[in-house]
């Protein structure tokens, strides 16, 4: 009989077990026969048997696997129950959770070779639930969505994440049917919930959802219970009116407003959602979401009400990209051209912030076109675009740049954050002296302004002071202590990676190095994870700088690299030079001689293009260059016009440095007597200028020189 046959095929199962380890593997449960259930539970029954016939112990590992179902069959419930039941050695019931964000990589890439934005997407997108990483993977190739390019699959359009997966939305409705009567009112008004989640993306409570639906809470939360249970929404945290609603898997959500769009409910649920939303005290956290919101249903003035909020909230989340566009669809929106022109100016502040000034400088040339046949009627609109101009010089830095009237017409507007944002944008062009007066002005200004403008103008001091003749510490850091806890305040984190970025330079300074470096490295993952461009690449480059620094050139000629494409993909190119620059100087000390001249060439012909103060620094670095290359006449040539650009630029520490390297370059020639560098050395150590690495090692070169020439 059934009995006799299963205790058969339980007994050879054993058996074959002594002789080597075996292992039993089924899957999906929740399908099995009767039979199989009942050989399971005889396995159960054994555990730790020994086999009769051989007097050994059976090695016989068994994984059973089934999925959570409204209404399991009557042997797998009495299977889970003995499982769940008996506390026994060698028998254990798992809870399985979703695969962490490591293994689900690896999972993608055990089921397909694919490359890192679509190993990202679908980890993302599945929530750690290996049945969506590997259905996704398999249902996009099958489908011509994936192509292979260089060993790997990757998506063959933008948007294939957001598209959502083919077949998704058959087992959301297979869930839905299991759980709830699709034609019952409790299953209608559980599909119009999932759908207002599936809308807003985030989490939602009862009272919205509530309100958005047009039910009552009590009949809402009867047919939010079943989605919860079916493993389509997740219920979490406990506020003043109840968990919020989300959904685990981003493919599950999409896959949902799929299987929704076609339902003539769905743009009246989506109205009433938005509105109820808007209405909330928190509205401002979902600005974002509901600028898209009303834009998509056609409802301009609300959309124009939210798109701003939208805007400055990415800003201080560092994402200038997403500001960009936010701002594009603004503008777009407004029929007053001065409210128009404003908002293009935001655009091309949330540029420059993003770290692309020539995209900023084309936007600008535009509205200053359009300025000439058409001007603005209110002057604080003509004067944020002259503030503009000169906000785009200093990004791209073009130094002479000047507005001298800007101060005296700032003063005449009432707004006093107007004259500090002159001020800020003056010192940005001006020569080192008056740049810190002018911050200075700023930062006092600033304290009365509002804390985003006093974060602002002391950032901006504190980058001023490090760049001038005498460097202040005590100043630089009483400005970015309280620059970092205006940053704390704001609850930024864009502002506060910032200001940390900063604080590492300071480290460096200070001789700390190895803090420095290590503070960068943070910094860098933490930027490019939260999708910070253009923090990114400026914690890059001073990371270069630094790893130079400590001796590590390998290293900083690789970050130096990546500096340079991210700058040039960017439109950057004043940090592209810089980078290029940086990457010259350690593929010399490597002695990739070819390599190093390429790069400072290419980063010296960026620098005389802007009229960028860095020239300098970069001609003296030719100058080594083409030294060990032979080429001494060329080198002096280079040393010579470092020292005319940085006395052109007011560098003193620059063109100090530039002139003893000329000197000791001529002295090692033959060309110049030793008290002439003895004379130069003396003149820098007396200048009162803080002096550079550069320079320093410069001085020391020479000292060593004279102390191996001259007579004992």
């Amino acid at each position: 009989d059934a009995t006799a046959a299963l205790e058969g095929v339980e007994d050879a199962l054993l058996s074959a077990s002594t002789e080597a380890p075996l292992v039993l593997a089924l899957d999906d449960l929740q399908w099995a026969d009767a039979h199989t259930l009942a050989l399971l539970r005889l396995l159960v029954e054994r555990v730790g048997a020994t086999v009769a016939r051989r007097g050994a112990q059976a090695r016989l590992l068994v994984l059973a696997a089934a999925r959570d179902e409204p209404s399991p069959s009557p042997p797998l419930r009495a299977l889970l129950a003995e499982a769940r039941g008996r506390a026994r050695p060698g028998a254990r019931h798992l809870a399985l959770s979703p695969l962490g964000d490591e293994d689900a990589a690896r999972l993608a890439q055990a089921t397909l070779p694919v490359a890192p934005a679509l190993e990202r997407a679908v980890v993302r997108g599945s929530g750690g639930v290996p049945f969506f990483i590997v259905h996704a993977l398999v249902a996009w190739r099958e489908t011509g969505a994936l192509v292979y390019r260089g060993g790997a699959w990757e998506a063959a359009e933008p948007d294939l994440a957001s598209r959502g997966v083919p077949g998704v939305a058959d087992l959301v409705v297979a869930r839905l049917a299991s759980y709830l009567d699709p034609a019952s009112d409790e299953g209608r008004l559980a599909l119009r919930a999932l759908a207002a989640v599936a809308l807003h993306g985030g989490g939602l409570g009862v009272d919205v959802l509530t309100e958005a639906a047009g039910r009552d809470d009590e009949a809402l939360e009867a047919a939010l219970l079943p989605l919860v249970d079916a493993g389509l929404l997740t219920a979490s945290g406990a506020g003043q009116h109840g968990p919020e609603y989300s959904f685990v898997q981003e493919m599950v959500r999409l896959s949902v407003l799929n299987l929704v769009r076609p339902r003539p409910w769905l743009r009246r649920l989506h109205r009433a959602l938005l509105d109820a939303i808007a209405r909330r005290p928190t509205a401002a956290a979902d600005a974002a979401f509901l600028a898209s919101g009303y834009e998509r249903l056609g409802a301009a003035p609300e959309a124009r009400r939210w798109l701003g909020p939208a805007m400055a909230a990415v800003m201080s989340a560092g994402l200038f990209t997403e500001a960009v566009e936010l701002g594009e669809r603004l503008a777009a929106l407004i029929e007053d051209p001065d409210e128009r022109a404003a908002a293009e100016i935001d655009v091309v502040r949330a540029l420059l912030r993003g770290r692309k000034p020539e995209e900023a400088r084309r936007r600008l040339d535009a509205l200053d076109a359009r300025a000439a046949v058409f001007p603005a009627r209110r002057a604080e609109v003509a004067l944020r675009r002259r503030l503009c101009r000169l906000e785009v010089a200093r990004g791209l830095r073009d130094e002479g740049y000047d507005d001298p009237g800007l101060l005296a017409a700032a003063d005449a507007q009432p707004d006093e954050a107007l004259r500090c944002e002159a001020r800020m944008a003056l010192a940005g062009v001006a020569v080192p002296e008056r740049a810190m007066e002018l911050a200075g002005e700023a930062v006092a200004l600033g304290a009365r302004a509002g804390p985003a403008l006093e974060f602002g103008a002391r950032v901006l001091r504190f980058e001023l002071n490090y760049a001038s003749n005498r460097r202040d510490l005590a100043v630089a850091e009483e400005d970015l202590t309280r620059a970092l806890a205006i940053a704390s305040a704001l609850g930024s984190r864009w502002h506060r990676l910032h200001i940390e970025a900063d604080l590492a330079v300071l480290d460096a300074e200070r001789g700390r190095l190895g803090e420095a470096i290590g503070r960068l490295e943070r910094i860098a993952g933490q930027a490019e994870a939260d999708g910070m461009r253009g923090q990114l690449r400026l914690v890059l480059t001073n990371l270069a700088a630094f790893l130079l620094r400590d001796g590590r050139a390998i290293e900083a000629a690789e970050t130096a690299r990546r500096t340079a494409e991210l700058a040039a993909e960017a439109g950057d190119p004043g940090l592209r030079a810089s980078a290029l620059s940086l990457r010259a100087d350690a593929l010399r000390r490597v002695g990739d001689l070819p390599g190093a001249l390429a790069a400072a060439d290419e980063a010296e012909a960026l620098q005389r293009a802007h009229r960028d103060r860095r020239q300098a620094l970069t001609l003296l670095r030719r100058a080594e260059i083409l030294a060990l290359a032979g080429r001494s006449d060329d080198a002096l040539a280079d040393a010579r016009a470092a020292r005319s650009v940085a006395e052109a630029r007011a560098d003193r520490d620059l063109a100090m440095g530039a002139r003893l390297w000329e000197l000791l370059h001529l002295a090692r020639r033959g060309e110049l007597v030793v008290a002439a560098l003895e004379e130069a050395v003396a003149e820098a150590a007396g200048s009162g200028v803080t002096l550079r690495p550069l320079t320093l090692g410069l001085m020391d070169e020479a000292r060593a020189w004279v102390a191996t020439t001259k007579p004992a």
